[in-house]
């Protein structure tokens, strides 16, 4: 609705199991460089090559955004009754690595939500540079050395 916010970015667009043939042609009739897949085995290319995400917040996404360190606007599930998907992304917004709005399912309800928080972070190259510097100055926490010690203890 305002392809103007994503112009001169290159998009990838991660669609699930069926992903909308209309979608990869909004990207090409806005003129926006998209690669619109259901799924990338091997995400670890994307992470690192993002200069931005823009993601749901399950557990595996935000543990990835923080491995990362890629600065990323969560959009916690709408349709989980008990949002639980923001208790995930709020430790890495309360650092300041991340930002996290509510997806209002509706793309006119999206576009008072949702936009102006996605053009200040495309906009603001410095604010990206700063969620980042954040992110790589907190390292994740050892869950590898904890779990080998938890099971050698067992």
């Amino acid at each position: 609705q305002r392809p103007e916010v994503l112009r001169g970015w290159q998009m990838l667009h991660l669609a699930g199991s069926s992903p909308d043939a209309d979608l990869a042609a909004a990207y090409r009739h806005a003129e926006i460089p998209a690669v619109v897949l259901p799924f990338l085995h091997r995400i670890g290319l994307a992470w690192g090559a993002a200069d931005l995400a823009v993601s749901r917040a399950g557990a595996n996404s935000v543990a990835e955004a923080a491995a990362n360190a890629v600065p990323t606007l969560f959009l916690p599930y709408p349709y989980h009754r008990d949002l639980h998907q923001r208790l995930n992304a709020e430790p890495l917004v309360r650092m300041g690595g991340a930002t996290m709005t509510d997806d209002r399912i509706e793309p006119e309800a999206n576009m008072t939500s949702v936009l102006p928080r996605l053009q200040e972070l495309l906009d603001d190259p410095g604010k990206r540079e700063r969620m980042r510097a954040v992110l790589r100055s907190s390292p994740p926490a050892d869950a590898a050395g904890v779990i080998a010690e938890t099971l050698l203890a067992g």
